[in-house]
């Protein structure tokens, strides 16, 4: 396929094994976790985000796990019906509501992970050197402070 007007061909080919090797990656991990663990990729995003920070509120649990606000509701709603995360209200001003893990949630999140970084092992980190670790870390860092500086 030739490359669109703008890209030349070395770039659509790099661009095509980004978008095609991440998806495919992302995809697995859901898959593996869907099937272990019964949880989708991002409501385990959202879970290890809670158990690193601590309770959250909605909108920073959204922006954490890169999706709206009405999908982190869709996403927490479930979480709460299958008892891994509890909602409360905050103590200091009586309204803002924050999500928490319950234990089920705490140990559902650290039994998921050993498998979850073990596949990210296996099908990234182990096929790659240290100079190309670094080189993802930085080329990705780039993409990630354009999308996210004033300069969107």
């Amino acid at each position: 396929m030739p490359a669109p007007e703008g890209l030349s061909e070395e770039e659509m080919r790099a661009w095509l094994a980004v978008l095609v090797g991440t998806m495919r990656l992302i995809n697995h991990l859901d898959e593996r976790l869907t099937a272990d663990n019964g949880i989708s990729y991002a409501e385990y995003r959202t879970m290890v985000s809670i158990a690193r920070e601590g309770p959250q509120r909605m909108s920073e649990l959204a922006q954490e796990g890169m999706v709206s606000r009405s999908g982190i509701s869709r996403l927490v709603a479930r979480l709460v019906a299958l008892g891994y995360v509890e909602q409360f209200t905050e103590d200091s001003d009586g309204r803002s509501r924050l999500v928490r893990l319950t234990d089920s949630g705490r140990g559902l999140a650290a039994a998921a992970t050993t498998d979850h970084i073990a596949r990210i092992r296996r099908h990234l980190f182990d096929r790659i050197d240290e100079g190309e670790v670094r080189t993802l870390e930085s080329v990705f860092g780039k993409v990630d402070a354009s999308l996210t500086g004033p300069f969107q």
